[in-house]
């Protein structure tokens, strides 16, 4: 039997493991991709100019940590389809590719992340019939092979829009919560691929900048540069023609059409599938959205599944969580 039975291998169920072994409390981290790592693992560098040690580069530390650590089992490739039991001795049913298996563990924490917004899902944005209308996930994924281009030409970019909220706040699809980290994140983004690419010019759509990290709390400050140029204003729709065009109001309630040669959806956070089975099967709870609530004796959540949050909050909800079942660990002794 293991001691803490962690779902999920992101940063918070990562940085859980190593906090745990670290009071040598041994954990089994069960995840269902091939790779450990969460979204997380897919997030390009955003050093601008030098490395800062930003986010994205603390999940691969813990991850390196976590591999070497005695206390931690890591099980890939497998979800948890079913827990029983209670505090103290739970039962996890796990599927994989080879069958049916049970862990047995004393105390569970949640920590499987939330997926994205499935930008398909709003037509009005045209991305799955335009090859020129990306994520801002696709975006990173070009990044990080190093060609930036326009997909449907091959051609290095001269204008780029970003539009804000796609997934969030709309209560159409629903979402109607703020995402929270969309704004930090895009700028970031941006940012980075104005450093690869010092020439394109770049439009923010933006309905609210709501950025949870006040350092990037200056969007009008960074439209004063040259090639950047903000827009409070929530597209009504993508067009297609040679170039994607965005249909938009301005303050002046004028309708606009601009043309661009990539259009980045900063899409948002859902609730993760079947939140609401897993957390009855666990004795826990989720809010009306479909996060998990953080409460409870024996079984705790951490991370994106709580709600919208950062790698840097994820990770110190991880080690919270560890925190805590450890605690209730000593009160079984």
């Amino acid at each position: 039997m293991y001691e803490v039975g962690i779902i999920g291998g992101g940063a918070a169920g990562l940085a859980a493991a190593l906090e745990l072994s670290r009071r040598r409390v041994s954990s089994v981290v069960i995840d269902s991709d091939k790779h450990i790592g969460g979204l997380s693992r897919d997030l390009c560098c955003k050093a601008n100019p030098v490395c800062q040690r930003c986010d994205a580069c603390s999940p691969v530390d813990i991850r390196r940590e976590v591999r070497k650590s005695p206390f931690v089992t890591l099980i890939s490739s497998s979800d948890v389809i079913d827990a029983s039991g209670g505090p103290g001795a739970y039962t996890l049913s796990l599927q994989s590719s080879s069958g049916i298996s049970e862990i047995e563990v004393k105390s569970v924490i949640v920590a499987i992340g939330s997926p994205t917004f499935d930008a398909a899902r709003d037509a009005r944005y045209r991305y799955s019939d335009c090859a020129d209308v990306l994520t801002s996930r696709d975006l990173e994924t070009m990044m990080i092979s190093g060609n930036i281009s326009v997909p449907s030409t091959g051609k290095t970019p001269q204008s780029l829009a970003v539009i804000q909220c796609v997934g969030s706040r709309d209560a159409k699809h629903g979402a109607p919560y703020c995402s929270k980290v969309c704004c930090k994140y895009s700028l970031k983004l941006v940012k980075r691929v104005r450093k690869e690419l010092p020439e394109i010019e770049v439009t923010f759509f933006y309905r609210d900048w709501r950025p949870s990290d006040r350092e990037y709390d200056k969007l009008a400050e960074y439209g004063k540069e040259k090639g950047v140029h903000v827009v409070r204003s929530r597209p009504a729709e993508v067009i297609i023609g040679s170039r994607p065009l965005v249909r938009y109001a301005t303050v002046e309630d004028e309708v606009r059409e601009d043309p661009f040669d990539i259009v980045v959806l900063a899409v948002g956070l859902q609730p993760p599938q079947n939140s609401q089975k897993l957390a009855s099967s666990l004795g826990m709870e989720c809010n009306q959205y479909g996060f998990f609530i953080k409460k409870g004796e024996g079984a705790y959540a951490a991370g994106c599944c709580t709600g919208p949050k950062d790698i840097r909050e994820s990770v110190e909800e991880g080690i919270a969580a560890a925190g805590k079942a450890a605690a209730f660990l000593e009160g079984l002794q």
